[in-house]
């Protein structure tokens, strides 16, 4: 929790994993996340701003701009 938001990262026991592997994207993983009972799901507590999500190319690319870091070269697709 990240002054009162939930964010990531998320850290599985291996006993989650054949659940994790069926769905795909984060909102799934969030889901999941929010059906576990609360004895279940730990949540540390942060006080920070929930760091900002960063799951496209152009993302990575703002956020190393952000920090004057050079970005790495795009992999390529092939």
């Amino acid at each position: 929790m990240y002054q009162g938001e939930l964010g990531r990262p998320f850290v599985f026991s291996g006993a989650a994993f054949d659940d994790l592997r069926q769905p795909h994207g984060d909102k799934a993983v969030w889901k999941t996340v929010d059906r576990e009972p609360a004895t279940r799901v730990a949540r540390i507590v942060i006080d920070d701003p929930r760091p900002r999500d960063i799951d496209t190319w152009d993302g990575y690319q703002t956020i190393c701009a952000s920090f004057e870091y050079p970005a790495l070269d795009r992999p390529n697709s092939d």
